[in-house]
């Protein structure tokens, strides 16, 4: 699904990978607006699958707001890391790249760990820039996540999957979708579809 969500970004610029001019901008952000609802509900299946979390309504209005480019205000323990990840799949589908900046490198690096699973499981890139060293994110064991990936299994059971919260995970599947830090040289980082680092690493 990800590919059909590309082809039709890159329809809107007639094809080119070339930075859009004012009016290839408005097109675009006009057919981002109309890929967002599949798009989110994608990214939240995709959550539940590799996490075991499912963004809450109000969570995926959160990331309709940060899309929008407007401030959402969440307090600690309220998703703050899960809700980026809705809008960053949704503009990591340009091409074009896009930055989650965070605070410090620890959490640049654990963010995109984090949420790593779902970028993968989705097919986009995921960059780490830290002050010293970059990196890319990939699964830890692939045979293990390509065989959990075959076999459809989820984080949260399917037999779950209309209750707000699950009783229990399979731990095993959540293994299996486990990511890791794989270094790289910053250009690689900033090419990536989605990156994570520091006000002061973006340039």
């Amino acid at each position: 699904k990800t590919q059909s969500f590309q082809e039709r970004v890159r329809s809107t610029l007639n094809g080119s990978g070339e930075s859009p001019d004012e009016a290839a901008f408005k097109r675009l952000e006009d057919e981002l607006l109309k890929i967002m609802p599949e798009a989110f509900a994608l990214a939240r299946e995709a959550a539940r699958r590799t996490l075991g979390m499912r963004p809450f309504d109000v969570q995926l209005i959160g990331g309709l707001v940060l899309h929008m480019g407007r401030i959402a205000e969440m307090k600690t323990g309220e998703g703050k890391t899960l809700v980026a990840s809705l809008p960053l799949y949704l503009n990591g589908l340009t091409g074009f790249g896009a930055h989650l900046v965070t605070v410090n490198d620890y959490l640049a690096r654990r963010d995109a760990m984090w949420m790593g699973p779902i970028y993968k499981l989705l097919g986009i890139d995921v960059g780490v820039i830290n002050h010293e060293i970059s990196y890319l994110i990939e699964w830890e064991d692939p045979a293990r996540a390509e065989k959990a990936i075959e076999k459809n299994q989820s984080v949260w059971p399917d037999e779950y999957r209309d209750m707000e919260l699950p009783p229990e995970r399979n731990l095993d599947v959540l293994a299996a979708f486990k990511t890791k830090l794989v270094e790289c040289t910053r250009k690689e980082a900033y090419k990536a579809h989605v990156t994570y680092g520091t006000n002061n690493e973006f340039g």
